[in-house]
């Protein structure tokens, strides 16, 4: 077939099977709350309440595994902005 090898899967699925959320590395993503879009509550269109996380594509290589890397800019590129930050 066309797809990964068993190789390529192994450290992603490594990573995941191990993966802990105190361990991303928060000093390194940039955290902001901005008003949401679509239906909601009273509030929704008034408060902030949408929080967005952005990290720098290029930085994630030294903590998150290649493949997943390669993945996130195929399927998410769109996600991905001029200066290389996923949000």
């Amino acid at each position: 077939g066309g797809g990964p090898s068993k190789k390529a899967l192994e450290e992603p699925r490594l990573w995941s099977s191990k993966f802990e959320p105190e361990n991303l590395p928060i000093d390194r993503m940039k955290a902001s709350f901005v008003r949401s879009s679509g239906a909601g509550g009273q509030n929704v269109n008034k408060l902030n309440t949408k929080a967005e996380v952005r990290f720098s594509m290029s930085d994630a290589r030294n903590w998150m595994p290649r493949y997943t890397i390669k993945r996130i800019e195929a399927l998410e590129a769109s996600r991905i902005n001029k200066k290389g930050e996923f949000a």
